[in-house]
């Protein structure tokens, strides 16, 4: 016979704060460089957190190729803005 959907232990893992706020930055990201969410999305790893079964969190190579995101990001709003604002004030 075949095997009922009793037979297979299923496990269900929800999504840390951590990667939620993720989610929340690359769809930001995205509306932000005109690019598709989904891309940004393909990139985000999460792994099983040690510290709290069940839970899924970013994976350490993520964290660091997000923070690293972000700061480049910083860095070319700060380096079109930033300019421009300290210019007008005559510094």
């Amino acid at each position: 016979m075949g095997s009922t959907n009793s037979e297979v232990k299923m496990i269900e893992y929800k999504l840390s704060d951590e990667v939620i706020s993720t989610i929340a930055k690359q769809l930001q990201m995205a509306i932000l460089t005109g690019t598709d969410i989904i891309d940004n999305l393909r990139v985000v790893r999460v792994v099983e957190s040690e510290s709290t079964k069940g839970s899924l969190v970013l994976s350490p190579e993520y964290r660091q190729i997000a923070e690293d995101q972000v700061e480049k990001l910083m860095e070319q709003a700060y380096g079109v803005g930033g300019a421009a604002g300290m210019d007008s004030q005559g510094e």
